[in-house]
């Protein structure tokens, strides 16, 4: 299936192969069709890959979502050009974007990372001054403000967003919550916690967790698991397990190891399978999913079925 293996391709009638639209190429590892790095799409073209800087001047391709834009502190004018916005208002036509992660500093383009600064209408600027309560994003610079909040009228400080509302994707703006998201999606910044569908906020649910965006469940740092009473990561005290060996629960799925309950199956053998199917009466354990025969039952010597331990109980009184 071409657009499940290479994402956006499809078959060449005439070639039998899969292969991406227009001038795209594949991307990520060869799993989904795009435009290389230094190229951008433009809206009504979106299978065309371009030199952004040519087709709209001053444009660089967004590293998201790969279509050209103007640079930060800047806009698309009515000459289909970038105009760059000065501080304290007004344009600057004759300015040259930046590519992303870099600003200005005395009119040259440096890049913010190495001074540990942030982005702030194309500039260099330190995060915590220029918009009280932000950050840099590791990814773009951009200043940006903390979970759950937005940018004041004025651009100076980080506020809170009411009561029921988080902040829009663009972070502009704050947003009704969606009444009834769809199964296992969670507003931004939040995630679920094993046993429970309730989205919470993974860092107070779980101190030192963080949303893993492919499962969005709260999981803890590598290195660290869930203490004890589930409240807080800890540094974990147990010996890895070998690349080839899974935890508890887990099997190993095209030789990477699987949590067997979310395939609807039980764990034997470090595999993910059809309890009863391979260990005869046996069942899935609904906590850690290993397959396990019923009590008063062992597995056979060739590990294929559940019989009666040959063990004599012990009477009441003993």
């Amino acid at each position: 299936d071409c657009g499940t293996v290479l994402e956006g391709s499809a078959v060449n009638p005439e070639t039998g192969k899969c292969e991406c639209p227009g001038s795209q190429v594949p991307i990520e590892d060869d799993t989904k069709c795009g435009c290389p790095d230094d190229l951008g799409r433009l809206e009504g073209s979106p299978t065309d890959c371009v030199v952004c800087d040519i087709v709209i001047l001053g444009s660089v391709p967004n590293q998201d979502t790969g279509m050209c834009e103007c640079g930060p502190g800047s806009f698309l004018n009515n000459d289909t050009q970038c105009e760059r916005r000065v501080l304290g208002g007004g344009v600057d036509p004759g300015f040259g974007v930046c590519p992303p992660g870099q600003g200005l500093i005395n009119g040259i383009c440096f890049d913010c990372n190495s001074g540990g600064q942030g982005l702030v209408d194309g500039e260099c600027v330190d995060c915590g001054t220029a918009l009280e309560g932000s950050a840099p994003n590791p990814d773009t610079r951009a200043c940006k403000c903390q979970y759950n909040q937005i940018p004041n009228k004025d651009s100076t400080k980080c506020e809170e967003c009411p009561p029921n509302q988080i902040p829009s994707e663009d972070g502009t703006k704050c947003e009704d919550v969606d009444p009834d998201p769809e199964e296992g999606e969670c507003p931004d910044g939040q995630g679920l916690v094993d046993g429970s569908d309730d989205c919470v906020d993974c860092g107070t649910v779980l101190e030192g967790s963080a949303v893993n965006p492919e499962t969005g469940k709260c999981e803890c740092p590598e290195g660290q698991n869930p203490s004890v009473d589930g409240t807080k990561c800890e540094d974990s005290t147990m010996v890895p397990l070998p690349d080839d060996v899974c935890e508890i629960g887990q099997g190993l799925v095209d030789n990477e190891c699987k949590d067997c309950k979310d395939l609807g199956q039980g764990s034997f053998d470090n595999k993910c399978v059809d309890c009863n199917e391979v260990l005869q009466g046996s069942n899935t354990n609904p906590n850690t999913a290993e397959c396990e025969c019923s009590e008063g039952q062992k597995i056979s010597e060739d590990r294929s079925k559940c019989e009666d331990s040959a063990v004599v109980p012990l009477p009441d009184d003993v």
